[in-house]
């Protein structure tokens, strides 16, 4: 059954090196939880985090000090910009994976140029005209340099509306 709540994927640390080498996958999700315990002691925060995010419908994959080009964004070049629509977030002992978003992580960066993308030659030709175009296309980019990657899983899952606990039906089981 499909459910809002964040699923974590955590390495079994025990378990690597054996069964030929393959690292075998924990799934925890709202189910496994206590509703006091947090997955802070789970996870190495402190490690660099990768995450996945969505802006004006595509997909980029950033970690800390990483240079992106993206379509023109509606800022002055050196301000701060975040990008709060994160998909994944994952470190080197988890991932984190959004059903569809995750709604702790925050993803900040700062804008270093504005400039048009690289010249983009195309041929057009209609069917049946002696009529045949050669056309170039430049958009408009700006270049971001990733400057942190934040993440606080305080809670997991969807906190229920009448109590306040944390929700486990429709967790997602492996």
């Amino acid at each position: 059954m499909f459910s809002l709540c964040p699923v974590l994927k955590l390495i079994n640390p025990m378990s690597i090196g054996k069964r030929l080498g393959h690292t075998h996958l924990m799934t925890l999700s709202v189910a496994d939880v206590n509703e006091t315990q947090t997955l802070t002691s789970l996870l190495d925060l402190s490690a660099e985090l990768f995450t996945v995010v969505l802006y004006r419908g595509e997909q980029y994959k950033m970690a800390k000090d990483d240079t992106l080009m993206l379509p023109r964004l509606n800022a002055m070049i050196g301000e701060e910009v975040a990008f709060k629509k994160c998909l994944m977030v994952g470190g080197k002992t988890f991932t984190a994976i959004g059903r569809p978003f995750l709604d702790n992580v925050r993803v900040t960066a700062r804008i270093e140029e504005h400039k048009k993308s690289h010249n983009v030659i195309y041929y057009l030709d209609r069917h049946k005209r002696k009529n045949i175009q050669w056309k170039n296309n430049q958009n408009q980019v700006t270049i971001i340099r990733v400057e942190k990657v934040e993440y606080h899983p305080d809670i997991v899952g969807p906190l229920d509306k009448e109590t306040g606990r944390l929700t486990t039906t429709g967790a997602f089981e492996d």
